[in-house]
């Protein structure tokens, strides 16, 4: 046998060898005998809001939808207590501005709304600032779009009705993905009004 057949041999086996195993967090699906690797992914979402916590239990008022949610995570409490205690003293209350995953966690038969924190942005003094939630419904250009405060939402216009979820990158700018189409918005302060951000001339107004 000639070298270089020798060397596609033994490179044809080392590929079978290494396209065979699988991460711990692949599952395995059959399907008319054939095997497929299933990723679970979620959606990973930025919140700002009040962030209250005390000895056992944490909570998000998130502001975009004014939702008080379970915070999940003691590494994060720990992580904000100690940067409290240093900088703002002995407080249970904060603003933040953070990343993470909105979870539904079923406890005693009950079902609660959760946030688990992956990353803090940012934490400062809670300034008693009324939050004024972005959910709600908005009409203009006729256009009309429902912003649910489970993060879905609903756009009505003359030639289509589609719906989809949303999500803010920052304070200021909304993503909505709706079937296959994305779309913008910047959120104008008070929330009266929203703008397209390509397009600033299609404008819905909170009704």
């Amino acid at each position: 046998m000639k070298v270089s057949n020798i060397i596609l041999a033994l490179a044809a086996s080392l590929a079978a060898i290494s396209c065979g195993g699988k991460s711990g967090s692949e599952k395995n699906v059959v399907n008319d005998s054939s095997v497929t690797a299933v990723v679970s992914l979620n959606s990973e979402y930025y919140f700002s809001g009040l962030y209250e916590f005390g000895n056992d239990t944490s909570f998000l008022t998130e502001r975009a939808t004014g939702r008080k949610l379970g915070v999940i995570g003691n590494k994060v409490t720990e992580s904000l207590e100690s940067s409290c205690d240093t900088l703002f003293g002995d407080v249970s209350r904060v603003e933040l501005k953070a990343r993470g995953y909105i979870r539904e966690i079923v406890h005693k038969g009950d079902i609660h709304d959760c946030v688990y924190l992956t990353y803090v942005e940012n934490v400062s003094k809670y300034g008693n600032e009324t939050f004024v939630p972005l959910t709600g419904e908005y009409k203009g250009n006729g256009s009309y779009l429902k912003i649910e405060d489970d993060h879905t939402c609903c756009l009505e216009t003359e030639s289509e009705n589609c719906e989809g979820e949303w999500f803010m990158s920052n304070d200021t700018l909304l993503y909505m993905n709706l079937d296959s189409t994305s779309y913008i918005y910047d959120v104008h302060a008070g929330n009266d009004t929203i703008v397209n951000h390509k397009q600033r001339d299609i404008i819905l107004v909170r009704q």
